[in-house]
């Protein structure tokens, strides 16, 4: 087939862009498609023909634009793709929405299900603590703790006296005071000062009743925290030193941290689950 019964079968006139040779192309193709029967012979021959000619005349155009061509402006050859694959491109742009709203409705079901589920445990880390990055904490207490399905974790860091004074001082101690009686802690984690503060009123469990005396006897001495209440004068047992403990590892919240079970713990039986498990 020579160049100009090539061109006038792709109904194209010499000069004719590579884009226009191949919108006619794929015109051309549709059209035999539409107009054959199946099996027929004179079809596949035609195909043959037309393929045939869409080689010449693309030798020709890219041979005379092949400078041109590779030069063309990176827009032209973007809107070039978009034109002949804007279906494909539509469709993988739809099938990443589906995927995305997948995961994100998979995400939010999860959280909605760590809402509804009851938490085997609440700890609340309350004191005039430097950070509040308890990501590492919340990490080290599950893997210590793999049979529990959801520790609710809280932490407010409450000012020093001196902080207090100040107006925005003042409103954290208020705001955290209303937080702590919302959340219902079975355990907390406090400095020495909120120790020494909740302590006297008989906010804490006495520790000797519910965890061995062996348990306690391997403790240091320093680690022990005895105080009398209000209500009775004898000292008792309610808190265990547990700055350096293994589940603070790579935690960046710095300051002392006493456990204590609170009384009236919901999930008293955990609570001592707890301390005996961190203390070992």
């Amino acid at each position: 087939m020579d160049l100009k019964k090539a061109y006038e079968m792709m109904e194209l006139s010499k000069g004719a862009t590579f884009k226009e040779l191949e919108d006619k192309f794929f015109i051309l193709i549709k059209r035999q498609n539409t107009n054959t029967a199946e099996n027929d012979e004179q079809a596949e021959k035609d195909h043959n023909l037309l393929n045939e000619a869409y080689e010449i005349v693309k030798k020709d155009i890219l041979g005379e634009e092949e400078t041109t061509e590779s030069k063309r402006p990176i827009k032209d050859k973007i809107d070039h793709i978009i034109y002949h694959y804007k279906f494909h491109i539509i469709g993988g742009i739809f099938l990443i929405l589906i995927l995305g709203s997948f995961v994100s409705t998979l995400i939010n079901s999860q959280v909605d299900k760590a809402k509804q589920i009851p938490p085997s445990i609440t700890v609340v880390m309350l004191g005039n603590y430097i950070g509040d990055d308890t990501s590492l904490l919340e990490e080290n207490l599950a893997s210590l703790f793999p049979e529990w399905e959801y520790i609710k974790l809280e932490f407010l860091s409450n000012p020093d006296q001196e902080n207090k004074q100040t107006q925005q001082g003042y409103g954290n101690v208020i705001k955290n005071q209303v937080i702590l009686a919302n959340a219902k802690p079975d355990i907390l984690i406090v400095d020495q000062k909120h120790f020494d503060s909740y302590v006297s009123n008989g906010s804490f469990l006495p520790l000797e009743d519910h965890i061995s005396d062996q348990k306690i006897g391997q403790l240091a001495e320093d680690q022990l925290r005895y105080s009398p209440t209000e209500d009775d004068p004898k000292e008792k047992l309610y808190g265990i030193e547990i700055t350096d403990n293994a589940i603070f590892n790579d935690v960046d919240i710095s300051g002392e941290k006493i456990v204590v079970i609170r009384r009236g713990a919901e999930e008293k039986d955990n609570a001592i689950t707890f301390i005996d498990k961190v203390i070992e």
